[in-house]
């Protein structure tokens, strides 16, 4: 009777599982799914932002002056860290400086734009985008720095739209009747779910 017994419960081929000691068969399969469930890693609903040049600068000459402009990326976590918000600062400016023995004439355009970045169904959308000034700058004068009324030209700027991971800033001088070629300095980020 005991060796009929062990019978039951040994399968004829080798080693009993747990299933089979309890006569639950479905007990593996089921194991099975539910490891397959834990797999998977369900939709992101983390953003990153990721950026290998955090600033950029470059100088033109003109006219005998210098145009200067500048981007600068700021973010928040850093770059490449997995958040539930990003916030990307973004700061562009351009400077125009024309200097001679007796005066110096200036003009500047500067702007800090600040994009919060979600992950919203799977995709990496910007939810804000605060500016202090427009991208787009009115006409600036190129003054006398002893003398603002004392003008010579106007530095001109056009930025790319606040959402737009690819920045941009162009600036444009005109001094008398003598218009500048357009200048663009760009630097890109990277938004992305994780």
């Amino acid at each position: 009777m005991t060796r009929f017994t062990r019978r039951v419960f040994i399968k004829s081929g080798g080693a009993a599982t747990l299933g089979s000691v309890l006569g639950l068969g479905l007990l593996p399969s089921l194991t099975r799914k539910l490891h397959a469930t834990d797999q998977s890693g369900g939709e992101s609903t983390q953003v990153k932002l990721t950026y290998a040049q955090p600033a950029k600068k470059q100088s033109w000459q003109y006219m005998g002056g210098t145009l200067t402009i500048t981007i600068q990326l700021v973010s928040s976590p850093e770059s490449g860290v997995c958040s539930g918000t990003a916030v990307m600062s973004v700061a562009r400016t351009a400077i125009y400086t024309k200097a001679s023995l007796r005066v110096t004439y200036t003009a500047s355009f500067s702007e800090v734009a600040n994009v919060t970045w979600q992950c919203i169904g799977g995709v990496a959308t910007a939810t804000s985008v605060t500016h202090p000034t427009t991208p787009s700058s009115p006409d600036v004068a190129i003054a006398n720095v002893n003398n603002p009324k004392e003008t010579i030209g106007t530095l001109s700027t056009v930025g790319s739209a606040g959402s737009n991971p690819a920045v941009s800033l162009t600036a444009t001088v005109l001094i008398g009747d003598e218009l500048s070629p357009d200048h663009t300095l760009e630097l890109t980020y990277t938004p992305a779910c994780c």
